[in-house]
């Protein structure tokens, strides 16, 4: 987790730069975010003295009409067949050497030996969990008309643990409360913008408070029972909305529960993640058929494939993009 107030950073394994918080998209408050490679005239507004107003005189036809392509430093392609690749920090690359290596990059190489009619794009923001894809999908995606879309996520799902945001809610929602409500806490985060060290001591106490208290919560095995139903039932609410609207619009949708380092990563992930199995289960008997994969079992044990606890490699992002390509774009 990331608590320094307004302090931007990023990752030194970043592959890909992220887009700059879109209206509609921006809520949480994860400070894992590039600068905007684009300007706000780009966006839809004009500079006046004391801010920015919309005086364009150009019908505006879909939100998404703004800016550069929101998930990517590449543009669209609308000559080609789009498929994206819809997730958080993993989709986007994270833990390769460079984008050359991601999964997306992968499987657009292996459909170019069959054809070059397809482009591959990642359409993923760090810390994003399948609420906050779900908006983007109907927001960004469907009215691009891609080809297919194949969700690789999940894990951000089930790790609200840290923070213990309520399940479906981005990361650290529950201090964007606080910092709304508790004049102490906006006036400490003033002074922590001003001093490393002031910002270091307040950051250590809020992870300190926050890690022991929700180690007390999910000690209580009603608590816990909880939380892990709760974080699998929004996941699968989300996922089974965005399926039929995928139906609705004639768009071949897959989602893929993504691998993890399991000796690292605490039970309440795996049991979350058993549990988003069941339910997935009990859906495709009752014939609301949801193209589901789970590669966490298939990846549990090669922990060689991993930069992290959830971040793959080039090697492991070349085998996980040989996988999709088998299950999913070689049918």
């Amino acid at each position: 987790m990331d608590y320094s107030f307004g302090r931007i950073r990023t990752e030194n394994y970043s592959a890909v730069n992220t887009r700059w918080p879109q209206p509609f998209l921006g809520f949480g408050d994860f400070k894992e975010l590039n600068s905007a490679s684009e300007s706000l005239e780009s966006l839809g507004y004009r500079a006046l003295e004391f801010g920015y107003i919309y005086d364009d005189e150009k019908v505006i036809h879909y939100l998404h009409e703004r800016g550069n392509f929101l998930f990517s430093d590449e543009h669209v392609d609308p000559k080609k067949k789009n498929i994206f690749l819809v997730g958080a920090s993993a989709a986007l690359g994270d833990g390769a050497s460079d984008h050359q290596n991601s999964i997306w990059r992968n499987l657009e190489n292996l459909l170019y030996q069959k054809t070059s009619d397809y482009q591959v794009l990642p359409a993923a923001i760090r810390a994003y969990n399948s609420t906050q894809e779900r908006i983007a999908t109907e927001l960004y995606l469907f009215p691009i008309k891609p080809n297919r879309l194949i969700f690789f996520h999940g894990f951000n799902d089930a790790n609200q643990v840290e923070s213990l945001a309520r399940p479906g809610d981005p990361y650290n929602q529950g201090l964007v409360y606080f910092e709304n409500s508790n004049l102490l806490f906006s006036f400490l985060k003033l002074f922590s913008e001003q001093s490393n060290i002031i910002n270091s001591v307040f950051k250590n106490y809020i992870e300190n408070s926050i890690s022991k208290r929700s180690s007390e919560l999910l000690s209580r095995t009603e608590f816990y029972s909880g939380y892990v139903q709760s974080a699998a039932h929004i996941y699968m609410d989300n996922i089974g909305r965005v399926n039929r609207r995928c139906q609705q619009e004639g768009i071949p949708c897959y989602f893929i529960l993504q691998p993890y380092r399991r000796d690292t990563a605490g039970t309440v992930i795996e049991d979350i993640y058993s549990k988003i199995n069941q339910l997935v289960e009990n859906q495709n008997q009752l014939k609301k058929g949801i193209n589901f994969f789970d590669y966490s079992d298939k990846y549990a044990n090669k922990k060689s494939l991993f930069f992290d606890v959830v971040h793959l490699n080039d090697e492991g992002q070349r085998e996980v993009a040989q996988d999709i390509y088998s299950d999913i774009l070689q049918k």
